[in-house]
């Protein structure tokens, strides 16, 4: 799958990713849109970390609920998936 990513300062480069694999406890989602934002411009502008797939604010549907009993295929949802709490139902539940 497609994916952007940093190449060095100022630069990205869109480039072929493997697609997550179901492995029946993680969500797996089809993202729809994608948003840039302001920690993306801040990576981007310094160039690191290099690789890094710019994009996490997102929105997609299921496409494997995993373990997540509240989930379905079909569902559309969104994540911030570089901040979890550690301290939500949702987040008690991964672990």
């Amino acid at each position: 799958m497609k994916a952007v990513a940093i190449k060095e300062a100022k630069q990205f480069e869109i480039k072929e990713i493997a697609e997550p694999v179901s492995d029946g406890k993680k969500v797996i989602i089809e993202v729809l849109k994608s948003g840039i934002c302001g920690s993306d411009i801040h990576y981007w502008v310094n160039g690191e970390p290099k690789g890094l797939v710019m994009g996490h604010e997102f929105v997609g549907k299921v496409i494997d609920p995993g373990n997540r009993s509240d989930l379905v295929v079909g569902d559309r949802v969104t994540a911030l998936p570089i901040s979890p709490c550690g301290k939500c139902e949702a987040c008690l539940r991964i672990n």
